[in-house]
């Protein structure tokens, strides 16, 4: 019995043994698989109110390890000097995970490095500096610890310390120094595993001229516009692109076409009703009076027939409905120009284009909307932090895809040799370039600034053309080209046959940017008085007197439609 006794208390005294020491592992602390015997952590902060920062650490594992994470908090492009990592999300934020399939033990060096943006911000009361100094996370105690902030400018006050741990107490087991604009501290306890250590400090509103991380990224602005310009390529490409012609040097102007139809057929300028009055006159449908008062008067001549197109049968009775006569810089001819020149537009657009052709605006829309991405990022980069931040990244892009519509218009405005407007149009590419310049993003910049030109010269002309639209862009560039090279001895063997020939080609070569070097070509050259063009001040008698005086005519004319 007595056996059985002492059997069955040597059974309990063993289980409750295991028990107490199973209880006694279970409360006590994890024991960790290495020890931190030096951490150091070198802050920069800019004046973008960001940081990046380079930490070097002694890590003394006494176990063999597969898996090690460092973390960073919220930081960016994190790397690990001479090992491959991952971006892995913990409890604590983000941290660099380490993964050896061998394992590591003993002694290991490591120099980690990564960027955290919106340390340094605006508020109400002036500039906020608050970030963690060390992030939370670290799987391992640390012996010794040190820091230091280098901050973009010198600074009076002093930082505010919280501890993962120590809470605010944390200034008790830590040493600070402070010079200038710079600030360094060291622990003089250990840290604990997993524990943390931040910093705040509150600065003056004109503490420096704070860049906000607020908006987009240089590489994001890049990226944006080269998508962007991708797309436009590949929309010209699939919808816009025309055939290359074949352009053969043509003495006549392309069929069917007037001298008030060759802004639109070069350059997609409106028709203008103006060159269309002097073709007019050089066909005998009326006369260009101008009076001892300078005033211009059309006369009508004889009735238009169904030889000349329906807009063009259209504008002439309009023209002379009321009288045999009328005011050329009228605002009644004004408007009548506005007139003609939509409905000539869609008679051309209807016989000119494809139907499977794509739409210029909206390529012109996409190019401009680069260039405000391209503003947007520069601004996003070169304002300072404040209240109205926002609103002015917002107007800086509306006004960058603006400046990009109004640079489109330089590129037709050059082609029709309208040089001072075409330099007037391209302040916009001098004012992106400088603010690019000076606020950062000049590479997305300049593309944006040659996609817009690209987009302006692609579709100058309009967007793809049916057959016959080819055929007549080909004898509109032939003609263009014979009224380039014409020879002098040419126009006076066509002045001997025709005295009249250089009036009747005059509207056409001013249609074509081309009077005034065909003018030139004539210096000394008596011409016998125009038919169409009366004067009773003094009539040109010369080639260049008969351009200076169709190109006054022109321009006052052509003021009345722009008056309406």
């Amino acid at each position: 019995m007595r056996r059985w006794i002492c059997g069955l208390l040597c059974v309990l005294l063993v289980v409750a043994l295991a028990v107490g020491a199973g209880a006694a592992e279970g409360s006590g602390e994890a024991v960790s698989a290495g020890t931190i015997t030096q951490y150091e952590a070198r802050w920069v902060v800019d004046d973008r109110g960001s940081a990046s920062v380079t930490v070097t650490l002694e890590l003394n594992l006494t176990a063999t390890v597969t898996e090690i994470d460092f973390p960073i908090g919220q930081g960016r492009s994190g790397s690990l000097s001479g090992y491959e990592t991952k971006t892995a999300d913990t409890e604590d934020g983000r941290a660099l995970r380490l993964t050896s399939e061998a394992g590591l033990t003993g002694q290991q060096h490591f120099t980690l490095t990564y960027s955290l943006d919106g340390v340094l911000t605006a508020t109400d009361a002036g500039q906020q500096l608050a970030f963690d100094v060390i992030p939370p996370g670290w799987g391992f105690p640390m012996e010794s610890v040190s820091f230091s902030v280098t901050m973009p400018a010198a600074f009076t006050g002093e930082p505010t310390f919280t501890g993962g741990y120590y809470g605010d107490m944390v200034g008790d087991y830590l040493t600070v120094v402070h010079d200038g604009a710079a600030f360094s501290g060291t622990f003089t306890e250990a840290l604990r595993d997993h524990d943390s250590l931040s910093v705040s400090l509150a600065l003056p509103a004109d503490y420096v001229d704070l860049r906000s991380a607020a908006g987009i990224s240089s590489l994001v602005t890049l990226i944006l516009v080269a998508v962007l310009a991708g797309l436009c390529l590949f929309y010209w490409y699939r919808t816009l692109r025309n055939p290359q012609l074949a352009v053969r040097l043509r003495p006549m102007p392309p069929d069917g076409a007037g001298a008030g139809d060759l802004p639109m057929l070069l350059t997609g300028a409106p028709p203008s009703l103006a060159l269309q009055v002097m073709q007019w006159a050089s066909l005998g449908y009326l006369a260009i009076h101008i009076g001892r008062n300078g005033r211009i008067v059309l006369r009508k001549a004889m009735d238009m027939g169904t030889e000349r197109r329906k807009p063009e049968r259209a504008a002439f009775a309009r023209l002379f409905e009321r009288e045999d006569w009328c005011d050329g810089e009228s605002l009644r001819f004004g408007r009548l120009a506005g007139w003609y020149a939509a409905a000539m537009g869609a008679w051309w657009r209807r016989r000119l284009f494809s139907r499977t052709s794509g739409s210029p605006s909206l390529l012109h829309l996409g190019a401009a909307l680069a260039s405000g991405v391209a503003m947007l990022g520069a601004a996003s980069s070169g304002l300072p932090a404040g209240r109205l931040r926002g609103l002015l990244l917002v107007l800086c892009g509306i006004a960058g895809a603006v400046l990009g519509l109004v640079l489109q218009h330089a590129v037709p405005a050059a082609a029709r040799r309208q040089y001072r407007k075409a330099l007037l149009l391209a302040i916009p590419l001098v004012v992106l370039l400088v603010a690019a310049r000076l606020w950062g993003g000049l590479l997305p910049t300049v593309l944006a600034l040659a996609l817009q030109l690209f987009a302006a010269a692609a579709t100058l002309r309009g967007g793809r053309r049916s057959p016959g639209g080819r055929d007549n862009l080909a004898q509109t560039l032939g003609f263009r080209r014979y009224v380039q090279h014409v020879s002098a001895h040419q126009l006076r063997l066509f002045l001997r046959d025709d005295g009249q020939y250089l009036y009747d080609l005059f509207p056409f070569a001013e249609a074509m940017g081309l009077g005034g070097e065909l003018a030139s070509r004539l210096p000394d050259v008596q011409l016998e008085p125009c038919a169409w063009l009366e004067s009773r001040r003094h009539p040109p008698q010369t080639a260049a007197g008969f351009h200076a005086a169709l190109r006054e005519t022109l321009d006052r004319m052509e003021r009345a439609t722009r008056r309406e």
